[in-house]
């Protein structure tokens, strides 16, 4: 995995018999054991990419390379020289990076970053076991091909293979989508191994919340720092919070201006009127895939005497009664009164 540390052995048991042993990465001599200077030391190459990084047994030769990156990734080559003949042996690192969790709601798309820096000759991606081929990518032939029959129909109509950066985007999700997804980037000094963890929830996640009450429509992430770009928008169009990565930037629109983004990118709404009703959508970039969230919000009204508003409301409304009932009483004396005055005078 990247960030590990990997040995290269030598798995010779007299080493003393070599008076000279080498390792080699990219017709570079990276670290040298030489027995016929008179100062027997161990000399390592401590530049770029190797810089504070390599360490040789004394006693075996081998080589171990610390918090490995993909920089160091390729073809290493030892050789050890004696009297009588030269052994050469080849080693190829490898990195796994770390499987990355991706969790959206069902009919979302979800796109799986490759992050690519280096030049690549080819790029394969596979779903749960790395013999079923959804999509690959040839860069000399410029070749994309989707295989979205396999392994038994989920995928078809619903990949892209980006041909600039290899990246798979999967559109209109179900649950059948939830799994492994194998990533192989291929090129002639190494391969590079990534995995994903792709979780898809059954439907729109729905919050109930009472009018006046403050509803928060969590992101499902810790900090929203290690990603590019992030989005939350009302409706089709309207976009409510967009963070860069750096700048933080607020909708002018007037219905929600009581609304607080979370260190985690979670939106709180407080005060929550009828007009807030409705989806919400939330969108997280990173380097390497982005997370869609959908959300129904649904205000209801309701009688909450913890509310000053509705309280206001209530010493109003009785008032107005008080008034009303009152103002029926003095008419109905007032009318009696008129009428026993009539038949007096009859």
């Amino acid at each position: 995995m990247e960030g590990d540390s990997v040995t290269l052995h030598t798995d010779v048991t007299e080493i003393q018999k070599y008076h000279l042993i080498q390792w080699i990465f990219r017709n570079i001599v990276i670290s040298s054991i030489d027995k016929t200077s008179k100062v027997k030391a161990i000399k390592k190459h401590n530049t770029k990419p190797f810089l504070n990084k390599l360490e040789v047994d004394h006693e075996t030769g081998s080589l171990q390379i610390r918090s490995i990156r993909t920089e160091q990734c390729g073809m290493y080559i030892l050789q050890m020289t004696s009297s009588t003949h030269t052994i050469h042996k080849r080693f190829n690192i490898t990195i796994f990076d770390a499987v990355k969790s991706v969790s959206l709601m069902k009919e979302d798309s979800v796109t799986l970053h490759t992050d690519l820096t280096d030049i690549y000759d080819e790029i394969l991606w596979m779903f749960e076991y790395e013999d079923s081929l959804i999509a690959a990518f040839n860069r000399i032939d410029q070749n994309v091909s989707i295989y979205d029959d396999v392994p038994d129909g989920r995928f078809r109509d619903r990949l892209k293979l980006d041909d600039q950066t290899g990246s798979l985007t999967i559109t209109n999700t179900t649950t059948e989508h939830t799994g492994l997804y194998h990533l192989e980037i291929i090129s002639s000094r190494h391969t590079l191994h990534k995995s994903f963890i792709v979780n898809v929830c059954n439907a729109v996640r729905t919050i109930r919340v009472n009018m006046g009450k403050p509803v928060t429509l969590d992101s499902g992430v810790t900090k929203i720092q290690k990603y590019v770009q992030l989005l939350w928008k009302f409706g089709d169009e309207d976009t409510l919070i967009e963070f860069n990565g750096t700048n933080l930037v607020f909708s002018r629109d007037g219905k929600f201006k009581d609304k607080i983004l979370h260190e985690n990118g979670s939106l709180t709404i407080n005060d929550i009127v009828i007009e807030h009703s409705g989806f919400y959508h939330l969108e997280i970039i990173s380097s390497r895939h982005t997370l869609v969230k959908r959300f129904s919000v649904i205000v209801t009204v309701a009688a909450d005497l913890e509310h000053p508003g509705y309280i206001s409301l209530i010493c109003v409304a009785v008032l107005l009664l008080a008034v009303t009932v009152g103002w029926i009483i003095y008419c109905r004396r007032m009318s009696g009164r008129g009428m026993h005055h009539l038949q007096t005078l009859q």
